[in-house]
């Protein structure tokens, strides 16, 4: 009989390499980019993985190839978040989804949406690739009122979302 910790080995060897590569990633990111949301809030972490993943000069992968990359980075980071040492908030989620695609370079808007519930508000997160909801239902835009992209948010004046 297999052992739960070697049919997990063996689904992960049997992943291509780069998705290896990106699921490993994937498990660092995501309790650091939780971290980082804790501690400096939304619009310095934000900032900080876009310094860290500069899409200037190099060319933005299109097409198939890119659709492709989205949604197996955005079920990569689901997998690091089920499997991983934090499972993360939609919001830190989402950031590591928009932080690995911009390594990659695939166009990815990250998504900050509200709405109001049984009297109480709630925010959630989510990204999008070329207007497909990668680590969300495609409805999630009618659940919650998306605000514009997050830069366009972070960059009004005095915006500090934590």
């Amino acid at each position: 009989m297999m052992s739960r910790m070697t049919r997990a080995i063996r689904k992960f060897l049997a992943l291509p390499r780069i998705e290896r590569w990106l699921l490993v990633q994937a498990m660092a990111a995501l309790p650091l980019v939780t971290l980082t949301l804790r501690t400096i809030g939304l619009k310095r972490c934000y900032l900080g993985l876009e310094r860290l993943a500069p899409t200037a000069g190099g060319s933005v992968l299109t097409g198939t190839r890119a659709c492709h990359r989205a949604t197996r980075t955005a079920w990569l980071v689901r997998v690091a978040s089920t499997y991983g040492f934090v499972q993360g908030s939609c919001l830190a989620q989402s950031l590591t989804i928009w932080w690995l695609l911009r390594r990659q370079r695939v166009p990815g808007e990250l998504r900050i949406g509200v709405r109001k519930q049984q009297g109480r508000l709630e925010a959630h997160a989510w990204i999008e690739h070329r207007s497909w909801v990668l680590n969300d239902d495609a409805g999630i835009g009618r659940r919650f009122s998306p605000f514009g992209g997050a830069r366009e948010i972070l960059d009004r004046r005095g915006a500090e979302v934590s």
